[in-house]
């Protein structure tokens, strides 16, 4: 063979083993702008590798990019170089982090491209509550390692609530006594690395609710001293005294545009009674207690913004009205960034139906203790946070919260991070006609591959089980006489769990594991259910299921009893189930009361009952079939 022959046959057969243009596309978290693939590969070398700062971008590739250019990069690998543009330092990290990830799935032997990229939303947060549990600063400073890789660049600290004041005040060490906490060194130590992740730290300082922490050590902040409570006196001076004095150490700490404030969940009970909260009512000429903590929200937002910070608050700021330039962290579904938006404020999306990475993952059953809802990666996923807005423009980005009431060390906090986050990354940086369901999902199984190769403890996404499936003989029509059937209930089923209605229990789908989706919720009361089949049938067996979730006052009926009836008035007794799930149960629970034996019948009654020594106590029932 002639030596040009084989040396054509070689490159040939090299450019055949060369990467794919469709393969960059599976390795990259969060999915690129644009992706234009070249010949070739590139050895990869430090002294290959040009970073440069471009102050001119007419002509340029970034010069397109009308939208968070200060965070837009361009990366080219030819056959010889790579070189890396941005207009500003942020931007060339983040094609460090893309150069990175593009090493870690070929070597030192790239596929030759160039890359145009930058985010759909300027804000890309992660929220940590530490004062449910605490989690110090190497925990902390690991978290934002990671974050970084993937593009997330703010790290929300929620730093008071309830439970334990967790950041060090001179002038109050009473509120950090006898729990950990942070030193100012810590807090510096944090802001260090993180500054060189170029990630922003925002601190949060709950006000006006969630604050029984302080309560304990100051009480004569409150409306009442002698009664435990939780939102602080909005009539006394000594409250804004206080409130400045902390939000001025913090200011002093981090060095943050943003400052979060809290403002949720606050009862205004003790204001609509307290004397010091109705004289500053008259002063100000506020008609309600809702305009009473609007006016002290307008108060603390100016202060802050005397400082030169922005200020930014759950969505229960927007409650009898709102100081301009304040941003609304949207929680409680899609309505408050909706008004938001319309009223011209900037909002974070952070809904807990997508963002709330404090809810099981995957069948509760075998989860870890979790606050009780159902949160797979798909969902997160699937999110778009500009959704049911006009003016996208108004939308600042989106961000994940975990709550920590039941994580409680470090490995079960990284279990609920990983791989949702990474979701978030890529919800928060593409655009959504890049977005794909299947790539993600085998990019992220390579993500969680790769921190647990680093230390961190993953949810195992390979084992994934996926939603709650119904049996199949419940949705055949040829089976369960009860399927599409009518339903009669006594009791009122509550509106923020009514599913579908009455049709829910006869549509031949289990609920969710989530008990907000396919159940119907009733408050302090049994379920006096009836079926009416239409005609008299045959009946061998009726299931009833119901659902326990703990940490959520969801308990199993005591008991369920079955009755049968020709006239839909009299009723026969059938039989008694008693429940023999541990009502102390943390892990969900989902159990199928059965009544078996041989009758016939038009009208089926099914009655759960209510645990009566449980005050708030739930019942959540999903299904009825009958064979």
């Amino acid at each position: 063979m002639r030596p040009s022959f084989i040396a054509a046959a070689l490159a040939t057969l090299l450019l055949s083993c060369s990467p794919k243009p469709e393969s960059v596309e599976k390795v990259l978290t969060p999915t690129p702008l644009s992706i234009d693939m070249a010949e070739g590969t590139c050895r990869f070398s430090k002294a290959a590798v040009r970073n440069t700062i471009i102050n001119n971008t007419e002509g340029h590739a970034l010069g397109k990019i009308e939208k968070n250019r200060n965070q837009a990069y361009f990366l080219r690998i030819t056959r010889d170089s790579i070189i890396a543009e941005a207009c500003t330092p942020v931007g060339l990290f983040y094609a460090q982090q893309t150069l990175a990830q593009l090493r870690d799935a070929y070597g030192e032997t790239l596929p030759c491209m160039e890359i145009t990229d930058a985010p759909r939303f300027a804000y890309r947060g992660v929220m940590l509550d530490v004062s449910r549990h605490f989690f110090d600063k190497d925990c902390i400073k690991r978290q934002l390692k990671l974050w970084a890789k993937y593009k997330i660049n703010r790290f929300h600290w929620h730093l008071t609530d309830g439970i334990a004041w967790r950041i060090e005040m001179k002038g109050y060490p009473e509120l950090t006594a006898n729990v950990e906490h942070y030193t100012p060194e810590d807090i510096r130590e944090v802001l260090d690395l993180a500054d060189s992740l170029h990630i922003e730290v925002i601190p949060e300082i709950e006000m006006f609710g969630h604050s029984e922490e302080v309560w304990k050590v100051y009480p004569h902040l409150f409306c009442t001293e002698n009664e435990r409570t939780s939102e602080y006196c909005i009539g006394k001076e000594s409250v804004f005294t206080f409130l400045e004095d902390v939000l001025s150490q913090t200011m002093e700490m981090f060095d943050s545009e943003y400052i979060h404030i809290g403002g949720d969940e606050a009862y205004k009970g003790h204001w609509a009674k307290c004397p010091d909260c109705q004289r500053r009512m008259r002063e100000n000429g506020l008609k309600n207690t809702d305009e009473l903590q609007s006016w002290g929200i307008g108060r603390i937002s100016h202060f802050i913004n005397s400082k030169g910070h922005k200020m930014i608050g759950w969505d229960e700021i927007l409650e009898g009205g709102l100081a301009p330039g304040a941003v609304v962290m949207s929680w409680r579904g899609l309505d408050g960034g909706i008004a938001a938006a319309a009223a011209g404020h900037e909002v974070i999306m952070t809904p807990g139906r997508y963002c709330y990475i404090n809810n099981s993952q995957d069948d509760p059953r075998f989860e870890p203790v979790s606050q009780g809802g159902y949160l797979p990666l798909k969902q997160v996923y699937e999110y778009d946070p500009a959704m049911g807005i006009e003016n996208e423009e108004y939308v600042m980005g989106v961000q994940v919260n975990l709550w920590t009431e039941y994580v409680a060390t470090q490995k079960h906090l990284e279990y609920m991070l990983y791989p949702r986050s990474f979701a978030l990354a890529e919800i928060g940086w593409s655009m959504n006609e890049r977005k794909n369901w299947e790539s993600f999902h085998a990019r992220a199984l390579k993500a969680v591959e790769s921190a647990e190769a680093m230390g961190y403890n993953c949810f195992d996404l390979k084992a994934e089980k996926g939603e709650r499936t119904t049996p199949q003989w419940i949705s055949d029509p040829e089976v369960n006489l009860a399927l599409g059937k009518d339903v009669t209930i006594a009791n009122p089923y509550h509106k923020q769990y009514s599913a579908s209605g009455e049709s829910t229990l006869t549509d031949g789908k289990f609920g969710s594991w989530e008990c907000g989706k396919g159940w119907l919720g009733f408050l302090e009361c049994d379920t006096d259910i009836v079926v009416d089949l239409g005609e008299e049938k045959e009946i061998s067996e009726v299931m009833a299921s119901y659902g326990q979730w703990y940490t959520l006052w969801i308990w199993m009926p005591s008991s369920v009893r079955f009755s049968f009836s020709q006239d839909g008035v009299n009723f026969e007794p059938g039989g008694e189930v008693l429940n023999t799930v541990d009502t102390e149960d943390m892990i969900p629970s989902f159990a199928e009361f059965k009544w078996n034996g041989n009758t016939k019948a038009r009208y089926v009654r099914i009655e759960g009952l209510v645990r009566r020594d449980e005050a708030g106590a739930w019942l959540f029932t999903d299904e009825i079939a009958i064979r």
